[in-house]
C-alpha cells in the first residue's frame, strides 16, 4: 500500500495556474486554481480516486517514484512520509508563479520556458511536437487567501528558473509579511545561468534553504541539453553556489542524451562535495532511456549509470527521438554527432536499415 502524505497536507500549483496532485504526477486534468478552490480539488472524484488507487496499488500518475523504488532509490513519496505528518494541515508547497526562462531544454516546453515559447514561434516545425502557451497570471495572495499556513514547513518554487522571474519577489514578500518566512524550509532548482545575489538577503531569512542545480551533463552535454548557456558561464555558478552555507545538491534528468555522462556529473559533484540526485524523464517519451537501443546501452554502461538499467524498458520510439533530434539540430545549429557521436552513428545506422 503504497499511500503518499502529500496527498493530505500538500499542495501544489502550476505554472499553467492549475490544482496538480505533485510536481511529479502525469496526466492530470487542468483545474484552474481561480476558479476552484483547493478544498473543492481535494473534495473532487479525481483527487479521491488518486488515493483509492494507492490504497490498493500505485496510481498511474505517480510512475517515477514507483519506478525510483523498484531500482531501490528513495522516492519522493518516501522522503514526504517521513517529513510529513500525514493530518489535513499544510505542511508542504508546490509553486510556480511563472514560465520565464532563459534556456531551451531538451526535456522541457513552452509551458516552462519563454525561450521554448519563442523557439516554437519562430519555427513552424516545432508544431509538430508543441503549442505555445499564454502565461496566466498567477496571485500569491489570492492562492493563499483561504489557506492556513500556520503549519506550513517548506515550500518548493518552480519554474521558469526562478531567480529570473520577478514574481519570486512577491512571494518572499508575502511569507515576510505574514511573520512565517522564518519557519520555512525553501527550495528550488537552479540552471545556474546566473547568481542570484539580489536575493540572497530572503533566502537568508528561511529556516533552511535547498539549491538543486540542475546539470544534465558536463561540457558540450549540458551545451547541447541545456541549449542558451555555455558551460563556462554554468561552471562558474556552479562553484559559487557550492562554496555558500545553504543545503546545494546537484540534479540530473536521465535521458537518452546523458545517460552515458552520469559518471561526469557524478565526479563533478564529487569534486565540489556535492551530492549527486537524479530521476529518469518520463515525457516527451522519445527523449526518455527506453527509445535506446540495446546494443547502444551494452556499449556505455559503467558502474555508476547501471543502476537505471533494470528500470529500462524499451518503448519502440528511436525513429521519433532520431526525427526530433535533427530537427532540433537544425534549429539550435548544435549537432549531435558533435556531442555523442556514438549515439549519432546509431541513429545514422537505423535510418539506412530503414
Amino acid at each position: 500500500m503504497p499511500f503518499c502524505n502529500a496527498l493530505t497536507n500538500h499542495m501544489c500549483i502550476t505554472v499553467a495556474a492549475s490544482w496538480r496532485p505533485c510536481c511529479r504526477f502525469n496526466n492530470f486534468p487542468l483545474v484552474d486554481i481561480n476558479q476552484v478552490d483547493f478544498k473543492s480539488y481535494q473534495d473532487s472524484d479525481f483527487y479521491k480516486s488518486i488515493k483509492s488507487d494507492m490504497f490498493s496499488g500505485w496510481s498511474s500518475g505517480c510512475k517515477k517514484c514507483k519506478e525510483e523504488e523498484e531500482r531501490g532509490q528513495t522516492s519522493l513519496r518516501e522522503v514526504l512520509n517521513k517529513t510529513l505528518s500525514g493530518s489535513s494541515d499544510i505542511e508542504y508547497v508546490e509553486i510556480s508563479l511563472s514560465n520565464n526562462c532563459n534556456l531551451a531544454c531538451k526535456m522541457c516546453s513552452p509551458t516552462y520556458s519563454t525561450f521554448w515559447n519563442k523557439l516554437v514561434t519562430d519555427n513552424q516545425v516545432l508544431n509538430d511536437y508543441y503549442t505555445t502557451t499564454i502565461q496566466p497570471t498567477i496571485s500569491v495572495e489570492k492562492i493563499f487567501s483561504t489557506i492556513d499556513l500556520s503549519k506550513l514547513k517548506k515550500i518548493k518554487y518552480l519554474g521558469g528558473e526562478p531567480f529570473i522571474t520577478p514574481e519570486i519577489k512577491e512571494l518572499f514578500e508575502f511569507l515576510e509579511i505574514k511573520g512565517i518566512i522564518q519557519n520555512i524550509e525553501f527550495e528550488c532548482n537552479t540552471n545556474c545561468t546566473l547568481f542570484p545575489t539580489k536575493w540572497l538577503h530572503y533566502l537568508d531569512k528561511f529556516k533552511k534553504v535547498t539549491i538543486e542545480l540542475s546539470i544534465d551533463g558536463v561540457g558540450l552535454v549540458n551545451d547541447y541539453i541545456r541549449y542558451g548557456k555555455m558551460w563556462n558561464t554554468i561552471e562558474k555558478n556552479i562553484i559559487k553556489w557550492s562554496k555558500t552555507d545553504y543545503d546545494v545538491n546537484v540534479y540530473s534528468t536521465v535521458q537518452a542524451y546523458n545517460l552515458h555522462d552520469m559518471k561526469n556529473v557524478k565526479e563533478l559533484a564529487n569534486s565540489l562535495s556535492l551530492k549527486h540526485y537524479s530521476s529518469l524523464l518520463v515525457v516527451p517519451e522519445f527523449l526518455s532511456v527506453h527509445t535506446l537501443p540495446l546494443d547502444y546501452l551494452e556499449i556505455i554502461k559503467d558502474n555508476y549509470n547501471q543502476k537505471y538499467f533494470k528500470s529500462i524498458k524499451n518503448n519502440n520510439k528511436f525513429a521519433e527521438l532520431t526525427k526530433f533530434t535533427k530537427t532540433i539540430d537544425n534549429i539550435t545549429g548544435l549537432h549531435l554527432k558533435n556531442v555523442v557521436p556514438l549515439l549519432y552513428n546509431f541513429m545514422e545506422n537505423n535510418n539506412e536499415s530503414n
